[in-house]
């Protein structure tokens, strides 16, 4: 599908009078740091830091949330198979699965607080009043807008797929399953999964369209190898296959980016590309190639895919772009929410100019 990109130039703009954030700016990855530089005991709650970079690794603003108190918003400190953020299917909102436990709380994903969606705007403003019960550890979140309408939300986790709307307190069971991540793009939700079950096969299976109750899935791609894929994007790069047609997927068990490509019937792999440690991961197209960014516990990387949608992931220069740094891990990444576009026109009616429209070819 067709995803739409604003970006602004030659001013800075301030939303919300006397409220000081972050604003995020198009184009810039968006990378899930878990810590603060001091060290946690494994397994435990950890500070939250929403990063920017912009993708030759130069870093942006930064929005750090409540590590304490009654609006804490945590992750846990040392997984690998969470805090994979995705922006939602209208690109105005990027989406953050956390917990509402204290940082320093121990083992958390086991733990009975609640767990929280964290909602974020272009404009740096966050809305984390979805608090809910949700057994294990939730991974993955994903929505098509701006999380409002019944069902608006689906949060996915070590146990199940529920849906739940922007600032409730209570979360529909849709499926069950050992889940990793989740988008929702072309009007249905993604997920990944560590199950071997059918019909999640350790891959990506889809729900078409976007579910509202008990729902079940349809297998698209089977892992490689290894116990189950983790953070995944989706892209449309063939103008003849209706919809997205590409697949890469981060294999965190065999250390790979996976490729699958779609030729309007079925799913067929395309190959992998070692990339030991590998956790998160979002590409863009860049003309006929796939430019990838992915994340490790220590480090933000960046890698082209120069082949065809349908032919062997053809690997190019893997390249350091951050680190982490000390008692820190990076989690999930995405690329920066753009504004809607009622703001953007607001502003160029208030002849503040500059604006220019892009149109990218990029899901999650």
């Amino acid at each position: 599908m067709m995803r739409r990109q604003f970006m602004i130039f030659g001013m800075v703009l301030a939303f919300g009078a006397g409220e000081a954030r972050a604003q995020f700016t198009p184009g810039n990855l968006v990378v899930i740091r878990a810590g603060d530089g001091t060290a946690i005991t494994g397994g435990a709650a950890a500070p939250v830091t929403v990063m920017q970079f912009s993708t030759t690794g130069v870093a942006g603003g930064t929005i750090s949330l409540p590590s304490t108190g009654a609006n804490a918003f945590t992750t846990r400190i040392d997984t690998t198979t969470g805090g994979f953020t995705s922006l939602s299917q209208n690109g105005n909102f990027l989406y953050l699965p956390g917990y509402t436990a204290d940082s320093g709380t121990a083992t958390i994903e086991s733990s009975s607080v609640n767990r929280a969606v964290a909602r974020f705007s272009s404009d740096g403003s966050v809305d984390t009043t979805t608090r809910f019960a949700f057994s294990g550890a939730l991974r993955g979140v994903a929505a098509a807008g701006d999380g409002t309408a019944a069902n608006g939300i689906y949060v996915v986790g070590e146990s199940r797929v529920s849906t739940i709307t922007l600032g409730g307190a209570t979360a529909t069971q849709i499926a069950t399953g050992n889940m990793r991540a989740a988008v929702v793009a072309d009007g249905k939700l993604f997920v990944s999964s560590g199950s071997g079950t059918a019909p999640y096969s350790r891959g990506v299976a889809s729900f078409d369209p976007l579910p509202t109750g008990t729902a079940t899935a349809t297998n698209l791609v089977s892992q490689v190898s290894g116990q189950g894929l983790t953070q995944f994007i989706l892209l449309d790069r063939d103008a003849g296959v209706a919809g997205v047609d590409t697949i890469y997927a981060a294999d965190r068990d065999a250390g790979t980016i996976d490729k699958y490509s779609f030729d309007g019937t079925s799913w067929a792999s395309r190959g992998t590309l070692t990339t030991a440690g590998i956790r998160g991961l979002t590409a863009q197209i860049n003309g006929s190639a796939v430019d990838i960014y992915y994340t490790t516990q220590t480090e933000l990387r960046s890698v082209s895919d120069s082949a065809g949608f349908n032919a062997a992931l053809a690997g190019g220069t893997d390249s350091l772009l951050a680190s982490a740094g000390t008692n820190n891990q990076f989690q999930g990444i995405t690329f920066a929410p753009v504004p809607e576009p009622a703001t953007v026109l607001g502003l160029a009616a208030l002849g503040l100019g500059g604006v220019r429209l892009l149109r990218r070819r990029r899901v999650a």
